[in-house]
């Protein structure tokens, strides 16, 4: 989180990452997009909860492992599906103040 609006209840974030956990999570590992060189975002705040450092640290360090992310454009493209979902699911949280 960059900065945050109180006033508009909104925050301008800059994604690091996206994580997928397929549904059915056999033995399947999730799949991690590198967002770093992508998009910041103007989101509400309301969408949001406190990460612990036990969730990210293990995603940070995943990161910068070889061969562990996918393709840029494919981390567009899913970071693109995931504000098309949750924009869809909350469209009153987007609604501007």
């Amino acid at each position: 989180m960059i900065q945050v609006v109180d006033s508009r209840q909104i925050c301008w974030v800059r994604p690091l990452m996206l994580t997928i956990v397929p549904d059915n999570s056999g033995n399947v590992l999730p799949t991690l997009y590198d967002l770093r060189q992508g998009a910041d975002l103007v989101w509400p705040v309301t969408l949001f909860r406190p990460a612990l450092d036990t969730e990210v640290i293990p995603l940070l360090m995943q990161l910068d492992a070889p061969d562990a992310t996918a393709d840029a454009s494919d981390a567009h493209r899913q970071l693109s599906w995931f504000v098309h979902q949750v924009w869809q699911a909350n469209q009153s949280d987007f609604q501007a103040s």
